[in-house]
């Protein structure tokens, strides 16, 4: 049996007022990504938390048909050359990763 994609959910949190740098980040990320078999699977905007305080800005489901594949992303020179654009657009980020879970 092959190795079962990687599955990353992302919370992002923008410095004030850099939403849109956080997106132009984004943009140009998603595109690295996907050539090292990563897809951006969905992306929400949250306006609320049941959990109190400040929701994130962002949240990410992010899909990688390896953990190699990943890990070839976040050491794509293109990617840390884009470092001050994300410095400049995101203050806060938490990532949790895991298997998919189906349910019939």
């Amino acid at each position: 049996m092959g190795e079962q994609p990687l599955e990353l959910v992302v919370l992002l949190w923008a410095h004030p007022e850099k939403v849109d740098a956080l997106r132009r980040f984004e943009q140009q990320a998603v595109s690295i990504m996907a050539e090292h078999g990563g897809r951006l699977v969905h992306a929400v905007a949250p306006s609320a938390t049941t959990a109190g305080g400040e929701p994130p800005t962002e949240v990410h489901v992010l899909s990688f048909r390896t953990r190699a594949g990943f890990e070839a992303y976040r050491a794509d020179p293109r990617l840390a050359a884009l470092g001050p654009l994300r410095a400049e657009a995101i203050r806060e980020t938490v990532v949790m990763s895991g298997t998919a879970v189906t349910y019939a």
